[in-house]
């Protein structure tokens, strides 16, 4: 039998085909919540200094995403794709490392 074992990344996909960008997996689960928690409030101050409603900002964005996965990820609540983070990043005309920025 073929196991993968996978490991928690901020997208979400099997470390053995990809590397991944943040891995979370050994990390405790409060550690994990900073982390999304942080990246959450860099992109709510970008979005902010723009101007933007978080409905402006997922009408700049240029594929669908919902206004409340913005909300979620604004929050801390969900891990979001590293994909999800550069296109709002491109949206709010940041770098992505401003967004991913863990500095305290």
């Amino acid at each position: 039998m073929f196991h993968i074992k996978s490991k928690l990344a901020i997208y979400g996909i099997y470390t053995h085909k990809y590397k991944p960008f943040l891995d979370l997996s050994n990390m405790t689960s409060m550690e994990r919540l900073e982390v999304l928690k942080k990246i959450g409030e860099n992109v709510k101050k970008a979005r902010l200094e723009k101007g933007y409603t978080q409905v402006d900002l997922v009408g700049k964005i240029e594929t669908r995403i919902d206004t409340t996965n913005i909300s979620r990820i604004e929050k801390g609540r969900t891990n979001a794709t590293i994909h999800t983070l550069y296109r709002i990043s491109q949206a709010l005309e940041v770098p992505l490392s401003e967004i991913c920025n863990l500095e305290l």
